[in-house]
């Protein structure tokens, strides 16, 4: 049992968002003094007179990130403490004056710190987290703020000197470090007919040429965004060409393809060279190439190639299949749903499934359904596991149907899977989420567990959907004998239609594959007309017509 709750546990650690504070980017920084540990003093107006840009940083000396990034923080006020001032502040109410002072002295630390007992800054930046890096402008507003321990120098003074700037003349904040700026030509890049330049944001890297190749510069850096862009001007049936290959960690990290500034396709996890198009209307478009790196980890070569990007026409693509929302459901024929008689809330509460499933198998099929907003590429299906590694991000396979997953289920207990319909904020927070059981013994074995360690009564039931079909006439008079099939991928059952012209089904909740195969003499009926069953079950009216 205790596995099952690390499980879910780490569901929702791993998969939350991310710890930047963007609420009170904009605002006005709340004037303050505080005692440094030198003797002197510090008050944020002042030296927001004396400086361009002020840095306030909030640690705690047991924090390890924090004092991780303090030689860095030094170095680059080292170099910019004429133009920028700066104050590190501790969270922690036992860091006393004492303590501050040998910690900065055995980090080798010159730069102004103090105690935030009563300030309470934390409650500005609006994040629970430490370290907090707080960049206030010259106007004294919050140009930046992250939750997030810096790695270089150079993300400090990248981050000074877009502050500092001529050109910084109103407050405009910044939601990440600003990123290096490739200092190489693009021109004629990826070996195709497009020529790229980088992206007006400061935040973004810009990719670069390797070998002839267009390729990102920011695998190592989590949290980023490389990208470059090209002006374009397409006729009536253009579409933007190209290859590209991919070796990156699945779901979470992704080649991106922009067409005016909004994303319109991704491509995720390892593909071999592929040949790509994205259709175009007629008129001037910006077209770009992206890569976003998350922060779950790395795979493979951790990057991403784009090789003859071009405009071709009179290109037939392929249209993906669009549902009305975006749902998983499983395709297993000889699955069955279960329902729990659970007045505790238990199963909900520790599985957060919206239905469950004793599978009679050793891997269970999701099918998806989804929507034009959902790229398959980054669609995924997250295997809970004690440790967090690739493996437990599934990519969806496409078929003649459409998209699945193919699942592995261990043989000793449940695996609850979340299918998610991508890796932004609002797409982690709306999972379809399945529990499923290889068998009878690991529900009636679980059902044993909890009752030993909870003392909780729980007992459980196979669910059954009924599926009618209802045959009439033009009229809508009723047509009795006519005979349909319920199928799976596996097994078809001829159900004939009885006297009020209903033929109906009752089984295990599936998309039934429907075939009429048999209407009465003086009737006439397409048979080669195909239909699906709601999962859930429901009524379907069929309109025979008369010789």
């Amino acid at each position: 049992m205790k596995r099952i709750f690390v499980i879910s546990l780490l569901v929702f650690l791993l998969l939350a968002g991310s710890a930047l504070a963007e609420g009170p980017l904009g605002q006005p920084v709340p004037d303050f003094t505080v005692q440094t540990i030198d003797g002197g003093t510090f008050t944020l107006s002042e030296a927001l007179e004396q400086y361009d840009a002020v840095l306030i940083n909030l640690f705690a000396t047991w924090c390890g990130p924090c004092r991780a990034e303090f030689p860095f923080m030094q170095q680059a006020y080292d170099e910019y403490k004429d133009r920028v001032g700066l104050i590190a502040l501790s969270v922690e109410p036992k860091d006393s004056p004492e303590v501050l002072r040998d910690y900065a002295a055995g980090l080798g630390l010159t730069l102004p710190m103090g105690l935030d007992v009563d300030l309470k800054l934390s409650a500005f930046t609006q994040s629970p987290y430490i370290p907090v890096s707080i960049l206030v402008d010259r106007f004294g507003n919050a140009g930046f703020v992250e939750a997030r321990s810096q790695t270089s120098k150079e993300a400090f003074t990248r981050l000074f000197d877009y502050f500092l700037d001529e050109n910084y003349t109103e407050t405009a904040p910044l939601s990440a470090i600003p990123a290096p700026r490739a200092q190489i030509s693009l021109e004629g890049a990826a070996g195709g007919q497009l020529t790229f330049r980088p992206v007006n944001d400061p935040t973004v890297w810009t990719m670069t040429m390797q070998d002839g190749l267009l390729t990102a510069t920011n695998g190592d850096q989590a949290g980023t965004d490389a990208a470059v862009e090209a002006i374009v001007n397409a006729q009536a049936g253009d579409a933007l060409a190209f290859s590209f290959r991919t070796d990156v960690f699945p779901a979470m990290d992704h080649l991106f393809v922009t067409v005016d500034g909004q994303i319109v396709k991704r491509f995720s996890g390892q593909h071999n060279w592929t040949d790509w198009a994205i259709p175009l209307s007629a008129g001037e478009h910006v077209v770009g190439f992206g890569f976003h790196k998350g922060n779950y980890g790395s795979v493979g070569e951790n990057n991403v190639w784009i090789n003859n990007a071009r405009l071709v026409s009179g290109l037939e693509l392929p249209a993906q299949p669009v549902a009305e929302r975006f749902d998983a459901r499983l395709a297993e024929p000889a699955a069955q749903a279960i329902a729990f008689d659970d007045p505790d809330g238990f199963m909900t509460y520790y599985f957060g499934s919206d239905t469950a499933w004793i599978v009679n198998g050793d891997t269970a099929r999701i099918r998806l359904s989804l929507t034009a907003d959902n790229d398959p590429e980054t669609v995924f299906a997250y295997l809970p596991a004690e440790t967090m590694t690739a493996d437990c991000f599934l990519l969806p396979e496409a078929d003649g149907e459409g998209f699945l997953f193919t699942v592995p289920l261990p043989a000793d207990g449940p695996v609850s899977v979340g299918v998610y319909p991508g890796p932004s904020d609002e797409d982690l927070n709306h999972p379809v989420i399945l529990t499923l059981y290889p068998d009878e013994n690991a529900v009636t074995d679980l059902i044993r567990q909890v009752k030993t360690y909870y003392d909780l009564d729980i007992s459980w039931e196979y669910v059954q959907a009924t599926y009618t079909v209802r045959f009439v006439d033009a009229q809508g008079a009723p047509v009795p004998g006519c005979i349909v099939n319920f199928c799976t991928d596996e097994m078809c059952l001829p159900v004939v239609a009885d006297a009020d012209g209903v033929a109906a089904y009752a089984g295990a909740p599936y998309a039934y594959h429907l075939q009429v195969i048999k209407v009465p003499a003086g009737y006439t009926f397409d048979t080669a007309q195909e239909f699906y069953t709601e999962p859930a079950g429901g009524d379907m009216v069929l309109t025979v017509g008369k010789e």
